[in-house]
Formats: C-alpha cells, sequence, structure tokens
C-alpha cells in the first residue's frame, strides 16, 4: 500500500483522494508555512478560507507598533473578500469560559504581549477580546473548536457548555466544531435550544472507531435539529484524510439514519453532509 502511494506521487494521490469532495473549506492558520496554500489545494477542488483569528493576532502583534494599529489591521483581515468563516481555537490556549471583550483590557493586554514577545498567543483576556472582535459586525459564522484535540488541550476546558455566556451575547452563527466527542450530548443540547448554534462531527470521523462514530452522530442526533447538524473531516497533512472522512462520513450517517424511511433519510443525509453548509457559509 505505501509503495503504490509513493508510486501516485502527491499530486496525483490528491487528485484521487479529492474526487469525492465538493468543496473544502480550508484554515490556511494551521501549520502556516508548513502547508499548501490554498491555491494548490484549488487543483482539485473547489476551495473556501477559514480564518483563524489567533494566528492572524500572533502575526500583526510582530509587527503592530500601538493598538490601533493592530486593531485596524486586524479588522481589516476578519473582513477580507473571500472568507466564509473565522475560527477560534481557545480552547487549545485558554479554555471556552469566554468573558464580554473590553477594548480597555484589550490595549493594556496589548501593551504586555508586545513586551513579551511571545510567538504563541495564550493570553485569555486578549482572547477574549478578539472573540468579541470577530462577534462584532456578525458578517461571518465564527467556528470553535470544542472537544476532542492533541495533548496541549485541556479536554476540562474545552467543553462547549462553557461557552453559554458567549452564545447569549451573540446572534451571530457559531459552530462548535469536533464537539461529537466527548461532548456530543452538550454540543447537541445547546444547538437544540440555542437558534444560533451549530454542531460538527469533524474529527470524530473518521478518527474514532466504527462504533464510537456511530454513538457519536446518533448523539447528536438525539436532540439537535438535522438541520444544525454538518459532516467535516478536519483533514490535514495528508489527502488521504479528506478521502476518509467522505467515506466514512456518508457511510456512519447512513447508519445513524437506519431507521429513518428511505425517502427521509436520503433528504437528511443531504442536510448533513452538504446541504445545511451551504447554507451557512453561502456555499
Amino acid at each position: 500500500m505505501l509503495e503504490a502511494r509513493a508510486a501516485l506521487g502527491e499530486t496525483a494521490l490528491a487528485e484521487k483522494c479529492l474526487a469525492g469532495v465538493q468543496v473544502a473549506l480550508l484554515d490556511d492558520g494551521f501549520l502556516a508555512g508548513n502547508t499548501h496554500p490554498l491555491h494548490w489545494h484549488e487543483q482539485f477542488v473547489a476551495v473556501r478560507r477559514v480564518l483563524r483569528i489567533e494566528s492572524v493576532a500572533e502575526r500583526l502583534l510582530q509587527v503592530s507598533v500601538s493598538f490601533a494599529d493592530f486593531l485596524n489591521a486586524f479588522r481589516a483581515e476578519i473582513s477580507a473578500p473571500g472568507l466564509v468563516a473565522l475560527k477560534t481555537v481557545a480552547a487549545y490556549r485558554c479554555g471556552l469560559e469566554v468573558d464580554p471583550p473590553d477594548a480597555v483590557v484589550g490595549a493594556a493586554r496589548f501593551l504586555v504581549l508586545k513586551e513579551r514577545r511571545q510567538k504563541r498567543l495564550t493570553d485569555k483576556p486578549f482572547i477574549d477580546f478578539l472573540i468579541g472582535e470577530s462577534l462584532r459586525t456578525g458578517a461571518l459564522p465564527l467556528q470553535i473548536h470544542c472537544g476532542l484535540g492533541d495533548p496541549d488541550l485541556d479536554m476540562r476546558l474545552a467543553n462547549p457548555l462553557h461557552l453559554r455566556k458567549l452564545i447569549e451575547s451573540t446572534r451571530v452563527p457559531l459552530v462548535l466544531l469536533h464537539a461529537a466527542w466527548p461532548f456530543a450530548r452538550e454540543a447537541a443540547w445547546l444547538a437544540s435550544v440555542y437558534p444560533n448554534v451549530h454542531v460538527d462531527f469533524g474529527l470524530a470521523v473518521p478518527f474514532l472507531s466504527v462504533d464510537g462514530m456511530r454513538s457519536a452522530v446518533r448523539a447528536l442526533l438525539e436532540i439537535a435539529p438535522a438541520s444544525k447538524i454538518m459532516y467535516s473531516s478536519d483533514a490535514s497533512r495528508i489527502p488521504d484524510l479528506f478521502y476518509l472522512g467522505a467515506k466514512w462520513g456518508r457511510k456512519i450517517v447512513a447508519d445513524a439514519l437506519d431507521e429513518v424511511p428511505e425517502n427521509e433519510a436520503r433528504a437528511l443525509a443531504a442536510m448533513i453532509l452538504a446541504d445545511n453548509a451551504r447554507v451557512l457559509y453561502r456555499l
């Protein structure tokens, strides 16, 4: 298998793996500089950009001479043409109990961060401020990483229930990324009671066991409206994950809907696998 994969070469392998994907929403702040740019992926699939706010802030902190300069540049970047969503990885940096933004605090923390010259942004008051700025215009959905992640994530602080204050403070659509494990029921409940909350089951599919994938998606469907549940693969680093995500996404959604009449199941599957994302992200 590895020999056949190597013989294909990167470009041919990517073409095969992305053949079943209609649109890829790519976070180009992930491993910035170590992955192919968006236009490389456009050889194989329609691409839309998701902007990671912490990555933007880290870069701007290095070059901004004043808080006003930083803020103007940050606002310009989060409203740039071509974006379909903003994204925060606050769960990795400081947890999801986001406090109301405060411009005075933001300005003060800017000075502290400039003095520290840290490349990785973990300052909670400043990240809270950035999230508030990202929601201020209300032009784009905000994706929020929840649940499953790498070792630098404190799972206790990645529970989406911490987001209730933030959810209730805005009407902007919020997408709970990866919350299907281990917080599927918490995320599903939030989606069922708050009009602006949506959930996706990336990472759970395809990274869990088959039983784990089935149980995660079924847990979402127990209470969350099907119109608010979305497929994603969280594919990165290698094109194989796009293929595996698409393959298992279809299979697991079909399994989760196995007791639903066929015509209704087809309609629900189309919503979950594609149509809900098309509507939310205006694809």
